[in-house]
């Protein structure tokens, strides 16, 4: 049963309603895949961002760095800067963990929506 329908943005144009869903389906299953590794790059920078600066602000709280930081003006800039890239590596993890569940949550809403459009036959 091919039902013609008026595509969104070309006036008069006319499809097949099957045509229009495999498209949004492939548009909405790259896009979540997208996020889905762009979520889980950004995971895995954060990490590494974090855990090399996190170290090195540790460093520079100890009783030894304080003292370095009281003496070397340059030594208080590189600790301000290591525990400012620490936290913006804990910003990339939360980021990375939010951006792949939302493709998460698109690829699943596209397998489901692939697997009732087959099956409404």
């Amino acid at each position: 049963m091919n039902e013609s329908i008026n595509t969104v943005g070309a006036p008069g144009a006319t499809g097949t309603k099957k045509a229009n869903q495999n498209k949004a389906l492939i548009g909405l299953s790259v896009l979540t895949v997208g996020a889905l590794g762009s979520g889980i790059v950004l995971f895995i920078v954060g990490l590494v961002m974090h855990s090399h600066n996190d170290t090195l602000a540790a460093t520079c709280n100890s009783g030894l760095g304080q003292l370095g930081q009281a003496v070397n003006s340059q030594a208080a800039s590189m600790c301000s800067h290591a525990a400012a890239m620490a936290d913006l590596g804990i910003g990339l993890v939360i980021g990375g963990v939010v951006v792949a569940l939302w493709g998460i949550r698109g690829l699943a809403a596209a397998i489901l929506g692939a697997t009732t459009s087959t099956k409404s036959k």
